[in-house]
C-alpha cells in the first residue's frame, strides 16, 4: 500500500471542477487505475490558514501522477508517496490514532438510511473497527452533515452522510486490521468516503 498527497492548485480549472464535484474526481483518479496503480481510495483534506487543499490518495503501488497532468499540467502544486511501512510492521497490542471520513448507514427494509444520531454514529464505528480485530480505545465524531451528489448536470441528486472520526485503536488482530486500512470502510467509497488513515 502506497499514501500519496497532492496538494491541489485552485488555479486549475480541472482541479476547480474535481474539487467540486466528486464523481468529477473520482472520474479523474481512476486514470490512476488505467496508469497501473490499482483502485484508489480518497480523502479531500481542506486547507487551514489560507492552504490550498490536499488530497490523500491510497493505491497498492506508487502512483504515476503523470496521468492527472493529462487533464492539466497545472492540477497539483506538490505531489509526494510513500509506502505504508506502518501497516506492514504492525504488531498485536500497537495503539494507533486513526481517521477516517466515512458514511455511516444501516440497511432497514431493503433500503439504506444514513446515520445522523450521535449515539449511532458511535456505534456504527464502533463496530466497524471491532469487525477488522480494532478495539476501539477514542471516538471523536465531527463534520456530521447530508451532502448532496449529482453525477451529472440534471441528474438525481444522491445524498450522503459523511461524517470524520478520529480516536484511537488497539490491534487485536494484524490481518483483520491491516483489511481495515486497505480496504477502507463503508460505502461511498468513490466518493471520497472510507478511506482509514493510522499514526502512531
Amino acid at each position: 500500500m502506497v499514501l500519496s498527497r497532492l496538494v491541489m492548485n485552485l488555479g486549475s480549472s480541472a482541479a476547480r471542477r474535481d474539487l467540486a464535484n466528486a464523481y468529477e474526481m473520482h472520474s479523474t483518479l481512476m486514470r490512476l487505475v488505467d496508469a497501473g496503480a490499482g483502485r484508489p481510495l480518497w480523502r479531500l483534506e481542506l486547507g487551514r490558514d489560507g492552504r490550498p487543499p490536499e488530497l490523500l490518495i491510497q493505491t497498492d503501488v506508487e502512483p504515476d501522477f503523470g496521468a492527472l497532468t493529462t487533464l492539466d499540467d497545472s492540477y497539483f502544486l506538490e505531489a509526494d508517496s510513500r509506502p505504508n511501512r506502518l501497516v506492514a510492521n504492525l504488531v498485536v497490542g500497537d495503539r494507533l490514532r486513526f481517521r477516517v471520513r466515512a458514511n455511516p448507514t444501516v440497511t432497514r427494509e431493503g433500503k439504506r438510511h444514513g446515520l445522523v444520531q450521535y449515539e449511532e454514529q458511535v456505534a456504527w464505528i464502533t463496530r466497524q473497527l471491532q469487525r477488522h480485530g480494532a478495539r476501539p480505545l477514542e471516538i471523536h465524531v465531527s463534520g456530521s452533515q447530508r451532502e448532496v451528489f449529482r453525477k451529472r448536470r440534471g441528474g438525481a441528486p444522491i445524498t450522503v452522510v459523511g461524517v470524520t472520526y478520529d480516536g484511537a485503536l488497539e490491534v487485536e488482530d494484524l490481518a483483520g486490521t491491516r483489511e481495515l486500512v486497505r480496504n477502507g470502510i463503508g460505502h461511498a467509497r468513490a466518493l471520497g468516503f472510507g478511506l482509514v488513515t493510522v499514526a502512531r
